[in-house]
């Protein structure tokens, strides 16, 4: 009898653990961070106008868009990390909650054509674009890239947009191919290069 007793609260215990610690029945989150693995690039230049390749262009500023995809990020869960905090008390989370799995050391914007006189080829244009819009609920208008890498540090999530735009016009080449790279803290690059744009 005494055994069966035993048996039975062993198997109980577990599950009233499991409902005291997680008392709104959320899955187990195995991948809580992000890792951005793609960026795609539209141009376009005032007032919404696409920029085709070959096609030469006569507008005030160049607007880059650019879409950041990613895909969740696996780890090894740790004791610790199966009891939850009260504060999440029906409110599952989701996969990438925690962010970017390593952190984002800098974004660089470059052209493979000179841009001025003191811009020559493929030397950063960090000072000539600026970010026109952050995710489609941040604006933050006139912020340098440096800024927004904080921001994406602090709150990255799946599908963020980032919208750049020149400052000035070229002055050297017309022609250029704009490249944006992400740099991370484990030595990972990720780049993506526009088509040829001839800008005057």
């Amino acid at each position: 009898m005494k055994a069966t007793l035993l048996l039975l609260f062993l198997l109980t215990v577990p599950v009233f653990l499991y409902i005291a610690c997680n008392p709104c029945g959320c899955p187990p989150v195995t991948d809580p961070f992000y890792e951005i693995n793609e960026l795609r690039v539209t141009p376009y230049g005032d007032k919404n106008i696409p920029v085709d390749e070959g096609v030469p262009v006569n507008v005030d500023t160049m607007n880059l868009s650019y879409i950041l995809f990613s895909r969740c990020m696996a780890y090894q869960p740790t004791i610790s990390s199966a009891f939850m905090s009260g504060a999440y008390a029906c409110s599952c989370a989701d996969c990438g909650y925690k962010g970017l799995k390593y952190q984002l050391i800098s974004i660089t914007v470059t052209s493979d054509s000179a841009y001025s006189s003191t811009l020559p080829a493929n030397t950063s244009l960090n000072n000539i674009f600026l970010v026109k819009k952050w995710n489609y609920y941040d604006g933050r208008s006139n912020a340098t890239l440096d800024t927004i890498a904080r921001k994406i540090n602090e709150g990255y999530y799946a599908g963020s947009s980032l919208i750049l735009y020149a400052t000035k016009k070229p002055t050297a080449s017309r022609t250029h191919r704009f490249k944006l790279r992400l740099a991370f803290a484990n030595g990972s690059v990720i780049e993506t290069t526009t088509k040829s744009i001839t800008w005057f």
